[in-house]
């Protein structure tokens, strides 16, 4: 009778050290996607460009995320965007 009991409190004992373990790996899955959801709170800037390769492909944007960009951040060419000069090869009929 005795070693009966000694089994059960034995598997027991097993069972809740398994609980203990799911618990402990779902708080530490928690933690991973709080800190995850901290570091998405910065903008997602999504980035495009068009290779002309219709072989490969890729519908989601997740791809194409820039992580980590604090709000007040922007991205700006080293150069102007329009040229104030006339190009040398100008179609322009003149005055």
């Amino acid at each position: 009778m005795l070693a009966k009991i000694t089994d059960q409190m034995t598997s027991i004992t097993s069972l809740c050290e398994m609980a203990c373990q799911v618990v402990q790996k779902k708080l530490e899955e928690k933690q991973i996607k709080e800190e995850r959801a901290a570091k998405a709170k910065y903008w997602k800037l999504p980035v495009c460009y068009n290779d002309n390769d219709d072989e490969e492909r890729s519908d989601s944007l997740d791809d194409n995320i820039i992580f980590g960009l604090p709000p007040f951040s922007a991205i700006t060419p080293d150069e102007p965007v329009l040229s104030t000069e006339e190009p040398d090869n100008s179609l322009s009929m003149g005055d």
